[in-house]
């Protein structure tokens, strides 16, 4: 399960600078310490679901103009490659409407745990010098998520 958590000095400096005329630290420890408990229990569940707003991440990555889009490229390329047969991010791309871009990096991501740790096989298309490789999807049966 991936281990995130906020500290709670910074939160309780934002929770003290945020709180006009208030000198109680015990009351501001306290505050925070409750905030940052909810927000990293709020966190680790929404980690843990593909379908929840942080489901997908990097330095570019906004829910509010992303999320959408990479869901639905997820279950696209999902359906194309459920086969179980080889087929290139070229093919996977010309098929589905999908960049071949997008199509890595959803492969990518089903190979994480949250979204179900599935094995992708990977193997070169005649001469290993040009770069051309094929992928498989390989469904795990055990669906190792997130608990």
């Amino acid at each position: 399960m991936p281990q995130l958590s906020l500290n709670a000095s910074k939160t309780k400096i934002l929770v003290s600078s945020k709180i006009k005329g208030l000198h109680s630290s015990l009351l501001c420890d306290t505050i925070a310490s409750e905030i940052v408990d909810t927000i990293n229990r709020n966190l680790q569940q929404l980690l843990c679901r593909p379908d929840g707003p942080v489901a997908f991440g990097g330095k570019t990555y906004d829910a509010t103009f992303d999320y959408d889009r990479l869901n639905r490229q997820m279950k696209i390329v999902y359906n194309f490659i459920k086969d179980g047969e080889f087929h290139t991010l070229g093919e996977i791309s010309k098929d589905t409407g999908v960049p071949e871009t997008s199509v890595g990096a959803r492969l990518r991501d089903f190979r994480r745990p949250k979204y179900g740790a599935h094995i992708i096989l990977k193997r070169h298309i005649g001469d290993r010098y040009n770069g051309l490789f094929e992928y498989r999807f390989v469904e795990n049966m055990e669906k190792t998520k997130c608990q």
